[in-house]
């Protein structure tokens, strides 16, 4: 048996083979092939389509191949690997091609160009048809294939070129097309296929899943949330996408489960991409506890320390993912005596060093959060000391808010509509604050809370203005509105917090204008029950936190 009919598929669904069957019509690769076949019908001559490897390349030159399969119009040629050793082995393995019922023996260079010649002008002249050379893997031709190739393209009539040329090649064939500027010059379609984007990474997978099941659709065996871990991983190359999916599939036949969630695809990716994509969070999470030891250190003038363990108040060692969490949700410029968002930490030096315990920021774990952000609200008002609270001032608030699960809404589609883009960190600490073992298993009407996470803005915040079109002063009450608004107008949520005004949710016009005159024209131009409510903010103020950056 083989190994994909344990999950009642009738193929491989993941194969590396460029099977046709199942090509997806992604947009990019549709408008890709769209100008191709216009571009070959007119007989235009030349085209080029670079891309980076895994991009679908040799995929769209099958699924050309196989799309003028069936018309008697069209003569379609492929060449797996163009580097020749000599322009007469290339001369002769096109001749070849071109007449295969003809001997290439013995000939001259110039018979074989002749050879070609008339055939060109006997099939596109007389018998009215289009000839095409498929060239796949173009950044190895040599430069002598590049000249005969030139030459062809001299082979023409006066409406049309005879020989019609496509070459699929990587991106570094654009340093050879800028060498030799005769050939580029030449070109008439220029395409460059680029990455997919995670809905169309997502169709990709689902629509290879259906197409290779017997009966019953398949296309949940993959969970949304480990969708979004593929897309991450492969970077939405179809090649790597596919590649990492197999794995998964692997992984799920082995550990006899059903589906493929979060944790089994984050797993495989780890194992299987190389590079920065499964590196970086533990690179992260190693210089944040790095940073972390040396300022202890520093900071005690101790001498000689081996290592430092960092534990929680029961003395129980703290996870990595913890102390990454404690380090990074500190706010820049707020000092560790204030309401500080960051949970409770010790280090303490092991037995054979000598023992000392400090305590840093403030007396909770994130294991220990409140249940519900009143709560929160007041367990943070009680972790600062008295004396160091401004008069009339509030703490910095450590939680947006609190959601209840929707019918068939994941914990990712939250996180993306709580903080405007999904990544991991969003999502390890949404889970460790909510004792969520399995991102994947959330159920309607379950409460989550979310927490803070300061950003500094990407820009000069305070050479802008903004067009806010309501204020609301809780997270649920400004998703709400969100939702109300529908598609109309593009709105997004930005966050804030100041001494004075605590927590604010600006529902903000997501592009910002140079000036106030521009917001207020545009203001001017809203209907009346719209522009009630609205208003232009022109100066955000000094001590303004901002959990959501909004110039992105």
């Amino acid at each position: 048996m083989d190994y994909f009919e344990i999950l009642d598929f009738k193929k491989e669904p993941f194969s590396n083979s460029p099977d046709p069957e199942f090509f997806y019509q992604a947009r990019p690769h549709v408008q890709c092939l769209q100008k191709l076949e216009l571009s070959l019908r007119l007989r235009r001559g030349l085209n080029v389509v670079t891309g980076e490897v895994g991009t679908g390349k040799t995929t769209l030159c099958r699924h050309l191949i196989r799309k003028f399969a069936g018309d008697d119009k069209i003569e379609t040629h492929l060449v797996l690997d163009p580097s020749y050793s000599s322009p007469m082995e290339f001369l002769h393995a096109v001749a070849k091609m071109f007449c295969p019922s003809q001997s290439t023996h013995g000939l001259s260079e110039w018979q074989l160009k002749e050879m070609i010649k008339d055939h060109l002008f006997r099939t596109g002249v007389d018998e009215k048809k289009i000839v095409i050379l498929l060239i796949d893997e173009g950044q190895r031709l040599p430069d002598y294939c590049l000249e005969m190739l030139r030459e062809f393209l001299n082979y023409e009539t006066n409406e049309y070129k005879l020989l019609q040329i496509v070459i699929f090649a990587q991106t570094e064939f654009n340093e050879t097309l800028k060498r030799r500027r005769g050939f580029a010059d030449r070109i008439n379609l220029y395409h460059l296929l680029g990455p997919l984007d995670f809905e169309e990474t997502k169709s990709l997978i689902r629509f290879r899943l259906e197409r290779a099941s017997k009966g019953k659709a398949n296309a949940s065996l993959i969970s949304p949330s480990a969708l979004r871990v593929i897309y991450k991983a492969s970077g939405g190359y179809p090649r790597r996408t596919i590649h990492l999916c197999h794995q998964v599939i692997l992984t799920i036949i082995i550990q006899n489960r059903s589906r493929a969630g979060w944790f089994t695809a984050r797993s495989c990716a780890k194992r299987f991409v190389r590079g920065e994509i499964a590196k970086s969070p533990r690179t992260r999470k190693g210089i944040l506890i790095a940073l972390l030891a040396l300022t202890v250190i520093m900071g005690s003038g101790a001498a000689g320390l081996k290592f430092l363990e960092f534990k929680d108040k029961t003395n129980r060692p703290l996870s990595p993912l913890a102390v990454r969490q404690a380090v990074g949700t500190r706010p820049t410029g707020i000092p560790s005596t204030a309401s500080d968002p960051a949970p409770a930490l010790t280090w303490q030096i092991p037995d054979s060093e000598g023992a000392g315990t400090a305590p840093i920021a403030a007396e909770r774990t994130i294991r220990e959060a409140p249940k519900t952000p009143a709560e929160a609200s007041a367990k943070a008002g009680s972790d600062v000391p008295r004396e160091t609270r401004p008069a009339g001032a509030e703490a910095i608030p450590r939680l947006l808010g609190e959601l209840r699960v929707s019918h068939n809404e994941t914990l990712m589609d939250m996180i993306r509509r709580v903080y405007g883009s999904y990544n991991d960190k969003y999502l390890k600490s949404v889970c460790a604050l909510n004792n969520i073992d399995n991102p994947d298993h959330i159920e309607p009407e379950q409460s989550i809370i979310f927490p803070c996470f300061p950003v500094k803005p990407s820009g000069p915040v305070g050479q802008f203005c903004w067009l806010q079109a309501a204020e609301k002063q809780s997270l649920e009450q400004a998703l709400h509105y969100l939702k109300s608004s529908g598609d109309d107008r593009p709105l997004c949520m930005v966050p804030t917090w100041t001494r004075h005004d605590g927590l604010q949710f600006h529902l903000l016009y997501k592009e910002p204008f140079p000036d106030e005159e521009s917001a207020r024209r545009f203001l001017s131009l809203l209907p009346p029950e719209t522009a009630s409510e609205a208003t232009v903010l022109s100066d955000w103020g000094q001590d303004r936190l901002f959990f959501r950056d909004p110039l992105q």
